[in-house]
Protein backbone atom coordinates (compact mmCIF):
# COMPACT_ATOMS: atom_id res chain seq x y z
CA UNK A 1 0.00 0.00 0.00
CA UNK A 2 1.59 3.73 -0.73
CA UNK A 3 1.14 5.32 2.29
CA UNK A 4 1.19 9.35 2.20
CA UNK A 5 4.00 11.32 4.65
CA UNK A 6 1.66 11.95 7.64
CA UNK A 7 0.56 8.11 7.48
CA UNK A 8 4.25 7.01 7.05
CA UNK A 9 5.28 9.24 9.99
CA UNK A 10 2.43 7.56 12.36
CA UNK A 11 3.51 4.09 11.74
CA UNK A 12 6.78 4.40 12.02
CA UNK A 13 7.38 7.28 14.65
CA UNK A 14 8.84 5.24 17.88
CA UNK A 15 9.39 6.56 21.54
CA UNK A 16 7.22 8.98 21.98
CA UNK A 17 3.38 9.54 22.40
CA UNK A 18 1.62 10.64 19.43
CA UNK A 19 -2.08 11.78 18.14
CA UNK A 20 -3.84 11.49 15.03
CA UNK A 21 -6.53 13.29 13.88
CA UNK A 22 -7.91 12.41 11.09
CA UNK A 23 -11.89 12.22 8.73
CA UNK A 24 -13.67 9.40 8.48
CA UNK A 25 -12.81 7.41 5.90
CA UNK A 26 -9.10 8.80 5.66
CA UNK A 27 -7.60 5.33 6.46
CA UNK A 28 -7.27 5.46 10.22
CA UNK A 29 -7.52 1.85 11.40
CA UNK A 30 -5.39 0.69 8.54
CA UNK A 31 -2.19 2.95 9.65
CA UNK A 32 -2.92 1.94 13.38
CA UNK A 33 -3.14 -1.55 11.99
CA UNK A 34 0.48 -1.21 10.13
CA UNK A 35 1.88 0.72 12.82
CA UNK A 36 1.10 -2.77 14.99
CA UNK A 37 1.79 -5.20 12.55
CA UNK A 38 5.49 -3.52 11.95
CA UNK A 39 5.77 -3.23 16.16
CA UNK A 40 5.26 -6.91 16.59
CA UNK A 41 7.22 -7.95 13.36
CA UNK A 42 10.01 -5.65 12.74
CA UNK A 43 10.51 -4.32 16.22
CA UNK A 44 9.59 -8.14 17.98
CA UNK A 45 7.24 -6.66 20.57
CA UNK A 46 5.07 -9.62 21.63
CA UNK A 47 1.67 -9.38 21.00
CA UNK A 48 1.15 -10.20 24.97
CA UNK A 49 2.38 -6.13 25.59
CA UNK A 50 0.60 -4.06 23.23
CA UNK A 51 -2.97 -2.82 24.17
CA UNK A 52 -5.11 -1.68 21.10
CA UNK A 53 -8.70 -0.21 22.28
CA UNK A 54 -11.41 1.03 19.91
CA UNK A 55 -15.04 2.42 19.75
CA UNK A 56 -16.76 -0.44 18.09
CA UNK A 57 -16.78 -4.62 17.55
CA UNK A 58 -16.27 -4.45 13.79
CA UNK A 59 -12.79 -2.24 14.13
CA UNK A 60 -11.03 -4.55 16.52
CA UNK A 61 -12.42 -7.25 14.32
CA UNK A 62 -11.04 -5.84 11.58
CA UNK A 63 -7.46 -4.95 13.49
CA UNK A 64 -7.43 -8.44 14.54
CA UNK A 65 -7.93 -10.18 10.82
CA UNK A 66 -5.34 -7.90 9.27
CA UNK A 67 -2.99 -8.41 12.15
CA UNK A 68 -3.70 -12.12 11.77
CA UNK A 69 -2.89 -12.19 8.18
CA UNK A 70 0.48 -10.57 8.65
CA UNK A 71 1.63 -12.71 10.92
CA UNK A 72 0.52 -15.74 9.13
CA UNK A 73 2.29 -14.32 5.68
CA UNK A 74 5.25 -13.93 7.91
CA UNK A 75 5.36 -17.43 9.89
CA UNK A 76 4.96 -18.72 6.24
CA UNK A 77 8.23 -17.35 5.59
CA UNK A 78 9.81 -19.48 8.67
CA UNK A 79 9.98 -16.58 11.17
CA UNK A 80 9.83 -18.40 14.65
CA UNK A 81 8.54 -15.29 16.60
CA UNK A 82 5.60 -14.70 14.29
CA UNK A 83 4.70 -18.12 14.46
CA UNK A 84 4.68 -17.81 18.44
CA UNK A 85 2.24 -14.59 18.39
CA UNK A 86 0.23 -16.26 15.93
CA UNK A 87 -0.64 -18.96 18.01
CA UNK A 88 -1.53 -16.14 21.15
CA UNK A 89 -3.61 -13.97 18.62
CA UNK A 90 -6.89 -15.54 20.64
CA UNK A 91 -5.15 -13.77 23.46
CA UNK A 92 -4.25 -10.21 22.08
CA UNK A 93 -5.60 -7.35 23.90
CA UNK A 94 -7.48 -5.70 20.67
CA UNK A 95 -10.60 -4.65 22.44
CA UNK A 96 -13.74 -2.28 22.62
CA UNK A 97 -13.41 0.16 25.36
CA UNK A 98 -16.10 -1.87 27.12
CA UNK A 99 -14.74 -5.00 26.51
CA UNK A 100 -11.38 -3.75 27.72
CA UNK A 101 -12.94 -2.40 30.94
CA UNK A 102 -14.91 -5.41 31.67
CA UNK A 103 -11.47 -7.85 31.56
CA UNK A 104 -10.07 -5.39 34.19
CA UNK A 105 -13.47 -6.06 36.58
CA UNK A 106 -13.32 -9.44 36.04
CA UNK A 107 -9.64 -10.14 36.89
CA UNK A 108 -9.45 -7.20 39.78
CA UNK A 109 -12.88 -7.37 41.22
CA UNK A 110 -11.65 -8.14 44.88
CA UNK A 111 -9.96 -4.48 45.02
CA UNK A 112 -13.51 -2.65 44.75
CA UNK A 113 -15.38 -5.89 46.50
CA UNK A 114 -17.22 -6.71 43.35
CA UNK A 115 -18.94 -9.87 43.02
CA UNK A 116 -17.32 -11.80 40.78
CA UNK A 117 -20.30 -13.60 39.32
CA UNK A 118 -21.46 -9.54 38.18
CA UNK A 119 -23.21 -9.67 35.20
CA UNK A 120 -23.25 -7.12 32.10
CA UNK A 121 -26.71 -5.31 32.08
CA UNK A 122 -28.13 -5.53 28.75
CA UNK A 123 -30.24 -2.54 27.26
CA UNK A 124 -33.68 -3.97 27.90
CA UNK A 125 -32.64 -4.55 31.72
CA UNK A 126 -31.10 -0.96 31.98
CA UNK A 127 -34.01 0.52 30.48
CA UNK A 128 -36.49 -1.46 33.09
CA UNK A 129 -33.94 -0.29 36.34
CA UNK A 130 -34.23 2.59 35.14
CA UNK A 131 -37.99 3.16 35.23
CA UNK A 132 -37.93 1.08 38.21
CA UNK A 133 -35.75 3.63 39.56
CA UNK A 134 -37.99 6.96 38.38
CA UNK A 135 -40.75 5.18 39.72
CA UNK A 136 -39.48 5.07 43.17
CA UNK A 137 -38.40 8.64 42.51
CA UNK A 138 -41.49 9.80 42.18
CA UNK A 139 -43.19 7.66 44.86
CA UNK A 140 -40.69 9.32 47.77
CA UNK A 141 -41.39 12.86 46.66
CA UNK A 142 -45.34 12.25 46.53
CA UNK A 143 -44.94 10.99 49.42
CA UNK A 144 -43.12 13.70 51.21
CA UNK A 145 -45.96 15.94 50.58
CA UNK A 146 -43.81 18.83 49.84
CA UNK A 147 -45.83 21.92 47.92
CA UNK A 148 -42.86 22.55 45.44
CA UNK A 149 -42.95 18.83 43.72
CA UNK A 150 -46.71 18.79 42.53
CA UNK A 151 -45.64 22.56 41.83
CA UNK A 152 -42.99 21.61 39.79
CA UNK A 153 -44.86 19.01 37.73
CA UNK A 154 -47.80 21.56 37.06
CA UNK A 155 -45.69 23.59 35.24
CA UNK A 156 -43.76 21.06 33.45
CA UNK A 157 -45.66 17.83 32.86
CA UNK A 158 -48.38 17.99 30.63
CA UNK A 159 -52.50 17.23 31.89
CA UNK A 160 -52.21 13.72 31.06
CA UNK A 161 -48.96 11.95 32.64
CA UNK A 162 -45.79 13.11 33.64
CA UNK A 163 -43.50 11.56 31.04
CA UNK A 164 -42.00 14.91 29.48
CA UNK A 165 -40.73 15.40 33.01
CA UNK A 166 -39.44 12.17 33.43
CA UNK A 167 -37.67 12.61 29.91
CA UNK A 168 -36.41 15.72 31.23
CA UNK A 169 -34.95 14.18 34.55
CA UNK A 170 -33.20 11.24 32.36
CA UNK A 171 -31.78 13.75 29.63
CA UNK A 172 -30.31 15.94 32.57
CA UNK A 173 -28.75 12.67 34.02
CA UNK A 174 -27.50 11.18 30.80
CA UNK A 175 -25.97 15.12 30.36
CA UNK A 176 -24.46 15.59 33.87
CA UNK A 177 -22.91 11.69 33.68
CA UNK A 178 -20.66 12.86 30.59
CA UNK A 179 -18.87 15.47 33.27
CA UNK A 180 -16.12 15.37 35.43
CA UNK A 181 -17.33 15.95 38.90
CA UNK A 182 -20.73 15.81 37.25
CA UNK A 183 -23.43 16.33 40.38
CA UNK A 184 -20.84 19.12 41.59
CA UNK A 185 -21.08 21.08 38.84
CA UNK A 186 -24.77 20.70 38.48
CA UNK A 187 -25.38 22.25 42.18
CA UNK A 188 -22.71 24.68 41.55
CA UNK A 189 -24.67 25.89 37.92
CA UNK A 190 -27.79 25.36 39.75
CA UNK A 191 -27.06 28.11 42.29
CA UNK A 192 -25.87 30.24 39.95
CA UNK A 193 -29.25 30.98 38.64
CA UNK A 194 -29.55 34.99 39.17
CA UNK A 195 -30.98 37.64 36.75
CA UNK A 196 -31.92 41.07 37.52
CA UNK A 197 -33.89 43.29 34.77
CA UNK A 198 -31.00 45.53 35.01
CA UNK A 199 -28.15 43.60 35.67
CA UNK A 200 -29.03 40.64 33.06
CA UNK A 201 -26.05 40.71 30.86
CA UNK A 202 -23.63 40.12 33.79
CA UNK A 203 -25.88 37.50 34.65
CA UNK A 204 -24.15 34.19 34.89
CA UNK A 205 -27.42 32.97 32.34
CA UNK A 206 -26.05 35.47 29.98
CA UNK A 207 -22.06 34.76 31.08
CA UNK A 208 -22.86 31.42 29.63
CA UNK A 209 -23.79 32.22 26.06
CA UNK A 210 -21.10 35.52 25.92
CA UNK A 211 -18.45 33.85 24.40
CA UNK A 212 -20.74 31.56 21.99
CA UNK A 213 -22.36 34.87 20.86
CA UNK A 214 -19.25 36.75 20.03
CA UNK A 215 -17.79 33.96 18.35
CA UNK A 216 -20.40 33.64 15.89
CA UNK A 217 -20.79 36.96 15.34
CA UNK A 218 -17.11 37.39 14.46
CA UNK A 219 -17.32 34.51 12.00
CA UNK A 220 -20.53 35.52 9.94
CA UNK A 221 -18.30 38.95 9.53
CA UNK A 222 -15.44 37.49 8.23
CA UNK A 223 -17.51 35.16 6.01
CA UNK A 224 -19.16 38.54 4.55
CA UNK A 225 -16.20 39.88 4.72
CA UNK A 226 -14.27 37.10 2.53
CA UNK A 227 -17.80 37.11 0.20
CA UNK A 228 -16.92 40.75 -0.62
CA UNK A 229 -13.97 40.22 -1.58
CA UNK A 230 -14.28 36.88 -3.57
CA UNK A 231 -17.63 39.16 -5.66
CA UNK A 232 -14.57 42.24 -6.74
CA UNK A 233 -12.08 39.76 -7.94
CA UNK A 234 -14.40 37.73 -9.67
CA UNK A 235 -15.60 41.08 -11.47
CA UNK A 236 -19.13 41.60 -10.22
CA UNK A 237 -18.62 45.48 -7.84
CA UNK A 238 -22.26 46.05 -8.04
CA UNK A 239 -23.01 42.73 -6.09
CA UNK A 240 -19.37 43.68 -4.14
CA UNK A 241 -20.74 46.69 -3.21
CA UNK A 242 -24.40 45.36 -1.71
CA UNK A 243 -22.67 43.01 0.01
CA UNK A 244 -20.36 45.85 1.59
CA UNK A 245 -23.62 47.40 2.93
CA UNK A 246 -24.76 43.75 4.33
CA UNK A 247 -21.00 43.99 5.89
CA UNK A 248 -21.55 47.39 7.61
CA UNK A 249 -24.45 46.13 9.39
CA UNK A 250 -22.91 42.92 10.73
CA UNK A 251 -19.74 45.08 12.18
CA UNK A 252 -22.27 47.70 13.47
CA UNK A 253 -24.22 44.57 15.37
CA UNK A 254 -21.02 43.32 16.62
CA UNK A 255 -20.11 46.67 18.17
CA UNK A 256 -22.83 46.67 19.95
CA UNK A 257 -22.67 43.67 21.42
CA UNK A 258 -19.56 44.06 22.46
CA UNK A 259 -20.49 47.33 24.14
CA UNK A 260 -22.66 45.60 26.65
CA UNK A 261 -25.83 46.12 25.20
CA UNK A 262 -28.93 42.89 25.39
CA UNK A 263 -31.46 45.19 24.21
CA UNK A 264 -29.64 46.80 21.46
CA UNK A 265 -28.25 43.89 20.23
CA UNK A 266 -31.63 42.62 19.88
CA UNK A 267 -32.57 45.38 18.39
CA UNK A 268 -29.88 45.51 15.72
CA UNK A 269 -30.64 41.77 15.17
CA UNK A 270 -34.46 42.12 14.55
CA UNK A 271 -33.46 45.63 12.05
CA UNK A 272 -30.99 43.81 9.94
CA UNK A 273 -32.09 43.77 6.14
CA UNK A 274 -30.13 42.01 3.66
CA UNK A 275 -29.75 43.87 -0.03
CA UNK A 276 -31.20 41.69 -2.57
CA UNK A 277 -28.72 40.39 -5.60
CA UNK A 278 -29.96 40.92 -8.86
CA UNK A 279 -27.63 40.80 -11.28
CA UNK A 280 -26.92 44.11 -14.00
CA UNK A 281 -25.88 43.35 -17.54
CA UNK A 282 -21.93 43.76 -16.25
CA UNK A 283 -22.59 40.92 -13.65
CA UNK A 284 -23.99 38.82 -16.63
CA UNK A 285 -21.46 39.28 -18.89
CA UNK A 286 -18.52 38.85 -16.40
CA UNK A 287 -20.11 35.22 -15.91
CA UNK A 288 -22.52 36.04 -12.58
CA UNK A 289 -24.69 32.13 -13.82
CA UNK A 290 -21.67 30.01 -12.75
CA UNK A 291 -21.26 31.67 -9.26
CA UNK A 292 -24.72 32.81 -7.98
CA UNK A 293 -25.08 29.71 -6.42
CA UNK A 294 -22.68 29.56 -4.29
CA UNK A 295 -22.79 32.99 -3.43
CA UNK A 296 -26.48 32.21 -2.27
CA UNK A 297 -25.48 29.27 0.18
CA UNK A 298 -22.57 31.98 1.05
CA UNK A 299 -25.36 34.38 2.07
CA UNK A 300 -27.60 31.71 3.39
CA UNK A 301 -25.65 30.67 5.76
CA UNK A 302 -24.80 34.02 7.40
CA UNK A 303 -28.86 35.04 7.14
CA UNK A 304 -29.23 31.48 9.16
CA UNK A 305 -26.71 31.78 11.65
CA UNK A 306 -28.75 35.63 12.19
CA UNK A 307 -31.87 33.91 12.92
CA UNK A 308 -30.72 31.53 14.95
CA UNK A 309 -28.82 33.95 17.58
CA UNK A 310 -32.11 35.52 17.77
CA UNK A 311 -34.45 32.78 17.50
CA UNK A 312 -32.01 31.35 20.71
CA UNK A 313 -30.62 33.97 22.41
CA UNK A 314 -32.54 37.12 21.58
CA UNK A 315 -36.18 36.36 21.30
CA UNK A 316 -37.11 38.18 24.30
CA UNK A 317 -35.69 41.58 26.07
CA UNK A 318 -33.53 41.65 29.23
CA UNK A 319 -36.36 41.74 31.82
CA UNK A 320 -38.62 39.39 30.53
CA UNK A 321 -35.16 36.38 30.19
CA UNK A 322 -34.30 38.02 33.66
CA UNK A 323 -38.21 36.86 35.15
CA UNK A 324 -37.99 33.56 33.65
CA UNK A 325 -34.70 32.70 34.97
CA UNK A 326 -35.94 33.89 38.50
CA UNK A 327 -38.92 31.67 38.19
CA UNK A 328 -36.92 29.42 36.89
CA UNK A 329 -34.66 28.97 39.47
CA UNK A 330 -36.90 27.07 42.64
CA UNK A 331 -37.86 24.13 39.88
CA UNK A 332 -33.72 24.04 38.58
CA UNK A 333 -32.97 23.20 42.16
CA UNK A 334 -36.06 20.40 42.29
CA UNK A 335 -35.21 19.15 39.16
Amino acid sequence: MNWTEKQLQTITHRGKNILVSAAAGSGKTAVLTERIRRIVTEDRVPLSEILVVTFTEAAASEMKSRIFAALAEAASRGDPFAEKQLAQMGAAKIMTFHSFALSILKQHFHIIELDPSFQVCDEQRAAFLKQEAMDLLFAERFEANEEAFPDFLKNYANARNENEVRDMISELYRFVRTLPDSFEWLARNVSLLFADGQTFWDSPAMDFARDEIAYVLARIRRSAAELGVMLGRLGFPRMAQKNEADLRQLETLEKVFASGDYDGTRAALEGIGFSRFSPGKQEKENGWEAYSELVKLRRNRVKDEIKSLRETFFARDAAVCAEEIRQAAPYAHIL
